[in-house]
């Protein structure tokens, strides 16, 4: 079980709240039943893994088309206020610590692909020395 605590603006506490008078002072348990390996969060949105590997964000997902995606579930609504599973079948095993979730995701995509796809070859070991453990479900 996972627990956040803070401001919950766009949802991104994970208890199926958001907007005024919901932010946190003392940790609210996470909406879904999920355990999570990693939890890291940024000012709109947080993301986790999940002990299976799956990754899960929830907050905002970006206000406009331009901005939109930030939570990786392959569409454009305005947020989520509960654990929603990245699209994609890409399990990891830990985001790296100098990466936020911004773009943990994001480079962990383009880690297993340019691995699988551009790399393999030379060097099977590339995501691996970002921090990335991948695989395809």
């Amino acid at each position: 079980m996972a627990y956040c605590w803070g401001l919950n603006s766009f949802g991104q506490i994970g208890d199926s709240t958001s907007g005024a008078g919901t932010n946190r002072i003392v940790p609210a348990a996470v909406k879904g039943g999920l355990t999570f390996t990693q939890i890291t969060a940024a000012s709109a949105h947080t993301c986790g893994i999940a002990t299976g590997g799956q990754s899960y964000c929830w907050g905002s997902n970006g206000s406009n088309p331009t901005t939109a995606g930030r939570l990786g579930d392959g569409t454009t609504v305005a947020q989520r206020t509960a654990p929603t599973l990245v699209a994609g079948g890409v399990q990891f095993s830990r985001i790296p610590r100098w990466l936020g979730p911004r773009s943990a995701v994001a480079l962990g995509l383009v880690a297993y692909n340019v691995e699988k796809y551009a790399l393999r070859p030379l060097h099977p070991r590339f995501g691996r020395r970002l921090g990335f453990t991948s695989e395809v479900v």
